[in-house]
């Protein structure tokens, strides 16, 4: 779930 986690963070920066 390491990786869900690090995409979720990207995923937000990106929409921000």
């Amino acid at each position: 779930m390491d990786k869900d986690t690090e995409l979720c963070g990207v995923c937000l920066q990106k929409l921000k």
